[in-house]
């Protein structure tokens, strides 16, 4: 944000504030504006320890995805094992007793 210390002291002279007064408040005033203000580098540096970090977490959940995926295929391979041995029970139940 841009801020006119000429035209704000201007205008506090108009008002009747003596110009030694008006200049400082223009300045003390500018001063608390820009320290509070972040600079376009601040926020290019922000967001790139934002991507950094959610890089991180895409690499974490990678992993975590991967090794859920390697536990479901065992399971569902235990599944289809114990699936199978009932199957061949019933058959030799129904057709071997």
């Amino acid at each position: 944000m841009a801020f006119d210390t000429l035209k704000y002291s201007e205008s506090l002279k108009e008002a009747g504030v003596d110009e030694k007064q008006a200049a400082a408040h223009a300045h003390a005033l500018r001063n608390a504006i820009e320290d509070d203000l972040a600079s376009k580098n601040d926020l290019k540096q922000e967001v790139g320890l934002l991507r950094s970090d959610m890089e991180k977490m895409e690499t974490r959940l990678m992993g975590e995805i991967g090794k859920l995926d390697t536990v479901m295929k065992i399971v569902l391979g235990l599944c289809a094992a114990i699936a199978v041995g009932m199957f061949s029970m019933v058959i030799k139940v129904l057709f071997f007793s």
